[in-house]
């Protein structure tokens, strides 16, 4: 997949941060909401049944099957709940870096950001870890996976204003000093879309130096 800015993204879930700033973004994968969600509808279930079972001598099928599976699906989700590895994947803006974290194994890989592998599957943006192609990290940040992948590459482009989104509001004036003092370098990648600064001063103390024009594609 091409790196390029594609589109601007039009949602950001916020939920899916642990932490957001003008260098790093660190994401978790939310995997583990799956079975958590079943773990906890099975609860109530499970003490019905279980209730009826022990206190009221309900010993038909009509209440021993349905406990038995509710009992099944509590534990077996409740273990891929524990048991299952955290991962944490780590963009690094400024060092052009990502590293991925499995709290399973313990293990922490990074590795250059343009070496990442993309895929889209279900219209869910997987990122691929080069060094372990087996490794690979869904992505839960927008509405679609296009928006997902436009938003991670306009991110990492430390040489372009901040996303347009609120939660990046309170750094773009801290980015923006930064660009300066190195004097605007020009884009990392094209993109498709204008990717303004944040105030018309600002966009015409930086279009001294480069204009997204010059960076576009079609």
């Amino acid at each position: 997949m091409l790196f390029e800015i594609s589109t601007s993204p039009t949602k950001i879930k916020i939920n899916n941060y642990i932490s957001v700033n003008e260098e790093v973004l660190e994401l978790k994968d939310p995997s583990f909401i799956g079975p958590l969600f079943w773990c906890f509808v099975s609860l109530p279930f499970l003490f019905y049944f279980l209730w009826q079972v022990l206190y009221n001598n309900q010993f038909s099928f009509f209440y021993k099957i349905p406990l038995i599976l509710c009992l099944f699906v509590f534990i077996s989700c409740g273990l891929t709940v524990i048991f299952m590895p955290k991962k944490k994947l780590t963009f690094f803006r400024t060092k052009g870096m990502v590293f991925f974290r499995d709290s399973k194994r313990r293990k922490e890989a990074s590795v250059d950001f343009n070496t990442l592998k993309f895929s889209i599957k279900d219209n869910t943006l997987q990122v691929i870890n080069p060094k372990n192609i087996s490794s690979s990290h869904k992505i839960f940040l927008g509405i679609n996976a296009v928006e997902d992948l436009s938003l991670l590459i306009w991110y990492m482009d430390k040489n372009r204003p901040l996303p347009p989104h609120k939660v990046f509001d309170e750094y773009r004036n801290l980015d923006f000093e930064r660009r300066k003092a190195k004097g605007f370098p020009p884009p990392l990648y094209k993109s498709k879309i204008i990717t303004p600064e944040a105030t018309p001063e600002q966009q015409a103390e930086r279009e001294k130096y480069w204009k997204d024009k010059k960076y576009m594609v079609s």
